[in-house]
């Protein structure tokens, strides 16, 4: 098999080279795949990661591809739709991530109720003045799930483990976890009001674009806790600048802002530049995922998808 890899840094090849290294394997820093012309004509694998657009145009470049594997558990940057309609296979991964990021959900959360970002770049100054920078308990504080399932449910676990209450919304109930882990599942606008801090933890689709908007934002208490390591356009940056200027939002922890792809390529637009330079904020370049253990996870399962497609002419994970 003839397998194109994009946005692969030097030791992701090295693995996935040794591991795949009875297929003919083409790694690509980058993620533009038309950029690579007809060097990838014959291409029947490809494996793709978040940032790495799968379009229509991309799809019916390669005349030869068979199999779409993206190192990652979302698929929004793939046209799975028009995919399958070529008969091309679509697989993922599906639990990498599910305890590192919810432990980068609680990294936020704690620089931000302890202030933490403030206090340090204070000290790095010599001012150790902090009587202005009251943090707050994590303990009997009402915590809220948007997105209840692996990843939420990691984050559960460590709230209830801190002696937080926990409230969540999702379409699908999983009523073992709900009793096991002792939190609600509630509707959408009782979680808004009753919540202290906000975490999005659900996917991306038609259902969720834009979840939360300016009429159910105006529904949370002033000064809440909000937190994103899940997807940017979950919320528009207008209406987050808005929620922090209002004051609906005391802090904010993101992972992922709307239309981050064109600002890592060095395009940030006035919006972006506000929420980023807002001291309230604080952002890491969805780097979530990133540890040893996550992209071990990553490798391992997609260098699976990889060869049960091969040897069985299906692949497991399947979209």
């Amino acid at each position: 098999m003839i397998i194109s890899h994009f946005q692969i840094n030097s030791w992701q090849a090295d693995f996935l080279g040794y591991q795949l290294k009875e297929h003919t394997n083409l790694f690509f820093e980058g993620k533009d795949i038309l950029a690579q012309g007809n060097q990838i004509d014959a291409t029947e694998i490809l494996s793709v990661f978040i940032q790495t657009p799968v379009t229509q145009e991309v799809i019916d470049s390669l005349p030869r591809l068979k199999l779409i594997v993206t190192r990652s558990t979302g698929f929004d940057h793939i046209n799975v739709t028009y995919a399958k309609s070529k008969g091309i296979q679509v697989s993922n991964v599906p639990s990498y991530g599910s305890v590192t990021v919810a432990e980068h959900t609680f990294a936020l959360i704690f620089a931000l109720a302890k202030n933490l970002t403030s206090l340090n770049r204070r000290t790095s100054e010599s001012n150790f003045q902090f009587q202005d920078l009251l943090g707050f308990d994590l303990a009997d504080k009402t915590l809220g799930i948007i997105g209840a399932g692996k990843i939420g449910l990691h984050v559960i676990t460590i709230a209830k483990a801190l002696g937080m209450k926990v409230i969540a919304h999702d379409v699908y109930l999983n009523l073992e976890a709900k009793e096991r882990l002792g939190f609600d599942y509630v509707n959408i606008d009782e979680l808004l009001t009753q919540s202290q801090i906000i975490s999005l933890h659900t996917p991306l689709n038609d259902y969720t674009k834009n979840l939360l908007l300016r009429p159910n934002i105006q529904k949370i208490t002033p000064g809440t806790i909000f937190i994103n390591t899940a997807r940017g356009s979950l919320i528009s940056n207008n209406d987050l600048v808005w929620a922090l200027d209002s004051g609906i939002f005391g802090g904010v922890g993101l992972d992922t802002l709307d239309g981050e792809e064109e600002m890592f390529a060095g395009q940030v637009d006035f919006v972006q530049k506000a929420i980023l330079n807002n001291s309230k904020v604080i952002y890491t370049p969805h780097s979530a995922f990133y540890t040893k253990e996550a992209v071990s996870r990553i490798l391992d399962s997609t260098t699976q998808n990889i060869i049960g497609f091969v040897s069985s002419n299906t692949a497991p994970n399947l979209i």
